[in-house]
């Protein structure tokens, strides 16, 4: 999986720049590490991915589990402070009529402020 997204990416910017790559490519790409457990990697991705598609709300949703795992609660907050509003504004991955790979839900980004600042709060 990660020599395809290394090929998609090394392809895609043979014509294109970073900015004009589907956001789906970034989560996907960063997914393939968190998976694997290169949780740093996987941070690296969404991190680059939200530096090209600053508005995504699924890659900053990913980018703030990693950081919650790191225990960077702010860090955290902030990202899913931004992914509610980007969510609200139609800037994450969806289709009608199906279910995307790791597709992000608004339940899950509240969830997960909920937790966050139930644990600020203890």
């Amino acid at each position: 999986a990660l020599n395809y997204w290394e090929k998609h990416f090394e392809e895609e910017l043979k014509t294109t720049s970073p900015d004009y790559i589907a956001p789906e490519a970034f989560v996907f790409h960063g997914m393939t590490y968190l998976k694997m457990g290169q949780t740093d990697k996987a941070l690296e991705i969404f991190e680059y991915g939200i530096e090209n598609r600053p508005k995504n709300a699924d890659l900053k949703y990913w980018a703030a589990q990693i950081a919650i795992q790191n225990e960077e609660f702010s860090t955290a907050k902030k990202l899913l402070s931004q992914a509610k509003i980007n969510f609200k504004e139609g800037y994450f991955n969806h289709r009608p009529y199906v279910e995307e790979f790791f597709q992000i839900y608004m339940a899950d980004i509240k969830e997960a402020l909920f937790l966050l600042n139930k644990k600020g709060s203890s």
